[in-house]
């Protein structure tokens, strides 16, 4: 469940229908993830001047936490079917093209693990700004935090070469998730983003630079054919 909350909308506190999708979840035995707290602006506002940017993110990290509390109170899910918490954050190249950023970044996130009993994961995807191997070494770092990161295949945003991503993947250690990007975008330039779901030899293609040894997430089910009828388009 990717958030749990989005600006100002609660979808615990509220009467809506993510108990039943929840509910449905744990009779189907899944392993449910919660995600916390999201901001529609989160994009926009890590592209501030760094020090801003470091203080927006901390915000958020002090958001999420307080929406995990907000759950622990009412637990949504049942124990035995929590897996654990996602941070919808989405972290990238431009958020660790230093050291100091990155030290910066891994401790920020180690202070929120500590602060939370249960497994926490965040993921993050390239934007082509690293090599590969440099990123992959902001991985090991960020992964001291104690907090899973899930890097996502970059399938379906578009911002890598091919040569970039298979570069990025076929040195990607195993013990680290890969999310499946399930949709193709259709604008680069539009703003809300815009996409479609990718077409199953679109998906084949995209997997033939996978290795099999990784465990594999999906994103994201609005893009799937049955949320035509169920969900609004992205980005409304």
């Amino acid at each position: 469940m990717q958030w749990t909350r989005h600006d100002d909308t609660d979808f615990v506190a509220q009467q809506t229908h993510l108990r039943n999708v929840l509910q449905a979840a744990q009779q189907a035995n899944f392993r449910i993830w919660l995600g916390l707290n999201a901001d529609s602006q989160y994009f926009q506002q890590m592209q501030q001047p760094l020090a801003l940017r470091q203080l927006y993110f901390r915000q958020q990290l002090a958001k999420g936490l307080l929406q995990l509390r907000r759950l622990t109170t009412d637990m949504p899910v049942n124990a035995a079917h929590f897996a654990g918490w996602y941070l919808p954050a989405e972290l990238n190249d431009t958020d660790f093209m230093t050291a100091e950023q990155l030290t910066w970044l891994t401790q920020e996130l180690k202070l929120f693990k500590h602060s939370v009993a249960q497994p926490v994961a965040i993921s993050l995807f390239s934007n082509g700004g690293l090599p590969a191997a440099d990123y992959i070494n902001a991985m090991h770092s960020l992964s001291d935090s104690g907090i899973q990161l899930w890097l996502q295949d970059g399938a379906g945003a578009g911002l890598l070469t091919y040569s970039q991503r298979q570069a990025l993947l076929s040195k990607l250690p195993c013990h680290f998730a890969l999310i499946s990007e399930r949709f193709r975008q259709t604008d680069a330039t539009a703003t809300p983003f815009q996409a479609r779901r990718a077409t199953n030899s679109e998906l084949v293609s995209a997997q033939q630079a996978i290795k099999p040894c990784h465990a594999d997430i999906a994103f994201s089910l609005r893009y799937l054919p049955f949320a035509n009828t169920v969900l609004l388009p992205p980005g409304q």
